[in-house]
C-alpha cells in the first residue's frame, strides 16, 4: 500500500488527496497500515468492500474509534427510477415501476441489464458467492446441504413467522446448528430477523421471528413458491426501506399482528 503511494507521487508530482481502496481486505495487515494513516492524519481514506471481513465487529477490533460505518443497502425505489432511467405519469405507469422493482430487486447491475436471462444468471451468481465467499469459507462449513436448505427456506418464506425449533424439524439439524446457520447468514447481510415486541424480554426472545431477505430480486429467482406473493415482497421492500433509515424493528402480535413497530 505504501508503494502504491509513492508510484502515485512519482508519476503525478503530488501526493493523493484522499484515498480509496475496495475491497482492502484482499490485502493483507491492511488494518495496521489504514490505523496509521488515520493516526498520522496523512490522507482522508474511504475503504470499501463486500466481504464479510469488513464486518463491524472486525472493524471495530482493528481500527476501533478511528472509522465512521456506512451500509450500502440495494437500491431504494426512487433510485431504481433514476437507474433504469424510468418517469411515470400516471398512477398505472407507477405501478408498472413498482411491480419491476420488486420483481427485479434493487442490485444496480440488474436494474441496468436488459436481458431477463441475464438478470437471472446474475442474481443466481450474486447468492452462490455471497453464501460460499461470507459463509461456507469464512465459519469453515462442511454440511453445505443443511445450509442451502435454509437459504432456501428463507427465500420462500419471506416475511412469515418461523422458529428455531421448526427448522431442526424440518432438516434435521440441532437448535444450535439451526441459530448458527441464521446468525453467519444475518452477519453475511443475506437475510434478516425481527424479533416479536413484548414487554416480556423472556417472551420476546422466546417468541417466533419473521424473516427478511436483502433483496427482493434475489428471492425470487431462488424461491421455491408458485405464487408471486406480492404482500410479502411488499412487506420486504418495507423492511429494507426501514433498515434503510436506521430503525430498529419488531413485529407486534395479540389478538392481531402489525407487521412492523
Amino acid at each position: 500500500l505504501d508503494t502504491i503511494v509513492s508510484v502515485y507521487t512519482e508519476y503525478l508530482g503530488h501526493e493523493p488527496g484522499v484515498i480509496i481502496f475496495d475491497e482492502i481486505q484482499n490485502v493483507a495487515g491492511w488494518e495496521r497500515w489504514v490505523r496509521k494513516c488515520v493516526d498520522t492524519q496523512r490522507w482522508p481514506l474511504i475503504i470499501t468492500g463486500s466481504s464479510a471481513k469488513l464486518l463491524s465487529s472486525e472493524i471495530a477490533t482493528s481500527i476501533s474509534g478511528r472509522c465512521v460505518e456506512q451500509h450500502v443497502w440495494p437500491l431504494s425505489f426512487h433510485e431504481f427510477l433514476s437507474f433504469s432511467g424510468t418517469t411515470c405519469t400516471s398512477p398505472d405507469m407507477w405501478l408498472s415501476a413498482l411491480r419491476r422493482y420488486m420483481n427485479r430487486g434493487g442490485f444496480p447491475a440488474v436494474v441496468q441489464e436488459p436481458d431477463d436471462d441475464a438478470k437471472r444468471l446474475i442474481l443466481q451468481q450474486y447468492l452462490s458467492d455471497m453464501v460460499l465467499k461470507d459463509v461456507i469459507d469464512r465459519h469453515e462449513i462442511r454440511a453445505k446441504r443443511s445450509l442451502d436448505q435454509i437459504v432456501l427456506f428463507a427465500m420462500t418464506n419471506v416475511a412469515s413467522l418461523f422458529s428455531y425449533q421448526s427448522m431442526r424439524k424440518a432438516f434435521g439439524v440441532t437448535v444450535d446448528l439451526a441459530q448458527d446457520y441464521v446468525r453467519y447468514l444475518n452477519d453475511a447481510f443475506i437475510l434478516f430477523e425481527v424479533p416479536r415486541f413484548h414487554q416480556n424480554l423472556k417472551v420476546q426472545a422466546r417468541d417466533s421471528r419473521k424473516m427478511y431477505v436483502i433483496d427482493t430480486g434475489l428471492r425470487n429467482v431462488h424461491a421455491r413458491s408458485i405464487h408471486e406473493d406480492l404482500g410479502k415482497q411488499a412487506e420486504n421492500i418495507v423492511y429494507i426501506e426501514l433498515r434503510r433509515r436506521k430503525q430498529e424493528i419488531f413485529y407486534y402480535q395479540e389478538k392481531g399482528e402489525v407487521d412492523f413497530i
